[in-house]
């Protein structure tokens, strides 16, 4: 069996409009790359001031260890500091599985859902 070789941990960062801030990753995030996600992410909100969200593009994501979600609520506890909301675009179904076995996904996902607006209704 050959061993395929996994991409390394790096980041790409881009403001597609000033209110919003895409951080595409590649590779795991581990104990290896938890300090490099945060510090990115902190110094992009210290860099964007008025952003409204951030989205965290894990289409690249190969892997998450426990180190690497503690990364991801740290990531999220400093959008929400900073008066954003963090969106997790493209989760792999790993991710998707550990999310859900943690307890995490509803905590991390909640903005994903749907808003309310004007012609829907709630049950009663």
């Amino acid at each position: 069996m050959t061993a395929i070789p996994q991409p390394s941990f790096s980041l790409v960062t881009e403001t597609p409009d000033r209110r919003t801030l895409v951080v595409r990753v590649t590779g795991a995030i581990d104990h290896e790359s938890y300090d490099a996600l945060v510090n990115a992410v902190e110094r992009q909100l210290l860099r964007h001031p008025g952003l409204r969200e951030l989205r965290l593009d894990c289409a690249g994501l190969h892997g998450v260890d426990a180190l690497g979600l503690s990364g991801i609520l740290m990531v999220q506890r400093l959008t929400e500091g900073a008066g954003a909301r963090l969106r997790l675009d493209h989760r792999p179904a790993r991710l998707e599985r550990l999310l859900a076995r943690t307890g995490t996904l509803d905590h991390l996902t909640a903005d994903d859902r749907p808003e309310r607006g004007l012609g829907t209704s709630e049950p009663a």
